[in-house]
């Protein structure tokens, strides 16, 4: 199994990642079935202002890791102005062993006409609801599924209607 951190900028919003889970024979066709499948529908759900800066693919066992740089712009003409990161869509992803959802924050997405009164307009929700659902069976009809932490594949994924305030960086206490 591979870690994938996905990294993405806005030139005054600041910069963040998400974290996806492939399971794959090697690192390098985590990685191309990745950019292939997945990469083309996150960019479709970024707003042309925001850029996906690149991927970090490392193995969970091993020290191996691959980089690629990307700088690939999004491709979302939402009209209106971009919220700030702090408002997201939140994705529920549930695993085929029924347990606990995987959740995504999708930030760089939402504009000023893509949401009324903290609900996210319904074809907004369904245009990242769709995206998901897409690259899921995508990375699962080319053998390299989408997995949660525990390794259990994902098989069907919703979007939440609320706006999500999510901190873009937490910070913790020492011990």
């Amino acid at each position: 199994m591979f870690r994938t951190q996905v990294f993405y900028s806005h030139p005054s919003l600041g910069k963040w990642s998400n974290v996806y889970h492939v399971s794959a024979a090697d690192l390098l066709t985590a990685r191309d079935a990745f950019v292939g499948n997945v990469e083309p529908d996150l960019l479709d759900i970024l707003n042309t202002a925001c850029t996906l800066i690149g991927l970090l693919v490392s193995a969970l066992d091993s020290d191996e890791f691959s980089e690629l740089t990307l700088n690939d712009a999004g491709n979302d003409t939402g009209s209106g102005t971009l919220l700030p990161l702090f408002n997201s869509v939140k994705v529920s992803i549930q695993p085929a062993n029924l347990g606990r959802p995987d959740v995504k924050f999708i930030k760089g997405y939402l504009t000023e006409d893509t949401h009324s009164t903290g609900m996210v307009s319904g074809g907004a929700l369904s245009a990242v609801e769709a995206k998901f659902v897409s690259f899921i069976t995508a990375m699962d009809t080319n053998t390299t599924p989408l997995v949660s932490e525990d390794g259990s594949e994902w098989v069907a994924a919703s979007a939440q209607p609320e706006v999500q305030m999510r901190q873009m960086h937490r910070r913790r206490r020492r011990s």
